[in-house]
């Protein structure tokens, strides 16, 4: 299954989601958003050929400079040529994280859109104190060709909290050159995934 946020001309900041991984419903919340959410149901292809990034640590550990491939728009800012991930679930562009944290008040595992975050913007599949059953489970890759690239972040076997008792979830970032359309896919395995994630977007 897919949730995809294409861009609209004007708008505000922040678009958010709240899944159940049967059912997606999207929310918009404080402003009109820059980005719109609809959700739809297909196919779930892991990468092939992909690099593997080594995070700090497994479970609140990030990863700082996967080359975008292109540049890229979002929340009205051109020019993003880098995505730095968290284990947590979320992703930002631009300005390097130098730890798990989003805020003072608003750690990387607490999933709260609406505190002011030092890290922006944030892009989150599924924000939540997640945890990987390695430290090699985040991989990219770049395919297609100009103007039509895509990148792609993924995430493979995630623990849904970090407390699950094994992996229950892998999911896919891409981000789309031209359209700035950021598509979040996901495919489940085995244990329960609790409805505490939140998947959505800040640009500031």
């Amino acid at each position: 299954m897919s949730s995809l946020f294409p861009p609209k001309k004007h708008g505000k900041d922040i678009c958010t989601a709240t899944c159940i991984f049967l059912f997606f419903s999207g929310v918009c919340a404080q402003n009109a958003p820059d980005y719109q959410f609809a959700a739809s149901s297909g196919t779930y292809t892991a990468l092939s050929g992909a690099t593997t990034v080594t995070v700090s640590n497994a479970d609140d550990g990030y990863y700082n400079g996967i080359p975008m491939g292109f540049n890229f728009i979002f929340g009205g800012v051109a020019d993003y040529t880098d995505i730095h991930v968290s284990t947590n679930g979320w992703l930002t562009l631009g300005t390097s994280s130098s730890n798990n944290a989003i805020s003072a008040g608003n750690t990387g595992s607490t999933n709260n859109f609406t505190v002011p975050p030092l890290a922006v913007p944030i892009i989150a599949p599924l924000w939540d104190n997640n945890s990987l059953t390695s430290t090699t489970n985040i991989s990219y890759a770049t395919s297609g060709t100009s103007p039509n690239r895509v990148t792609t972040v993924q995430y493979s076997n995630v623990k849904c909290t970090f407390n699950a008792t094994s992996a229950n979830i892998q999911f896919q970032v891409k981000f789309y050159e031209t359209t700035n359309v950021i598509r979040f896919v996901y495919q489940p395995l085995g244990e329960a995934i609790p409805p505490t994630g939140r998947p959505g977007c800040r640009s500031v």
